[in-house]
């Protein structure tokens, strides 16, 4: 798998990102369902990316041989910015904002790589103020750190009443070592 920055990436990237679309839809009209149903639940959907990489897909090639063949979106909204594939924080954000999501959330974006971590900052930012959404500082939270040292201060304790979604899309080189304890 090449690299850019620690960020891997492969022919396999685009349709990804287009299932995790799909899936961040699906997941998120559950939520919605069993919250109207259920009012035990929390009410803020929370979304822990654990690789957050730069918020974009550096490798902008394997964008254009997919993009000739169809238009990368999700409910007509484009996956692409500035010709780079939006990655996966960004992907959560474009359909955690949309019309179709009527629930408060919070999404959790953790990165070790320094450099990485002020591109994401960037990248969620810019993405914020293209697309003309709220302040992101109470729904977006950037955490440069290694997600085991994050996640047991973003999970203290368990709660089974709080509903989301935990994300992890490791490069190549990576290993996922933490270990869930209840």
């Amino acid at each position: 798998m090449p690299k850019v920055d620690d960020v891997g990436h492969s022919d396999f990237t685009v349709p990804k990102m287009e299932i995790l679309s799909k899936i961040f839809d699906m997941h998120f009209m559950i939520t919605q369902a069993v919250i109207k149903k259920y009012p035990s639940f929390r009410r803020k959907y929370r979304y822990v990316d654990m690789t957050a990489g730069k918020g974009h897909v550096p490798y902008s090639d394997i964008v254009s041989k997919v993009d000739k063949v169809h238009a990368l979106e999700w409910f007509g909204k484009s996956l692409i910015h500035n010709g780079k594939l939006l990655g996966s924080p960004l992907v959560f954000l474009t359909i955690a904002e949309s019309q179709k999501v009527q629930i408060q959330y919070r999404g959790d974006f953790i990165e070790a790589k320094k450099d990485n971590y002020q591109e994401l900052n960037e990248a969620v930012n810019s993405h914020s103020r293209l697309n003309n959404w709220e302040e992101m500082k109470t729904k977006a939270l950037l955490h440069n750190d290694k997600y085991e040292q994050a996640i047991p201060e973003l999970f203290p304790s368990r709660d089974d009443k709080e509903l989301g979604l935990v994300f992890i899309d490791p490069s190549a080189s990576v290993s996922c070592s933490y270990k869930y304890q209840a």
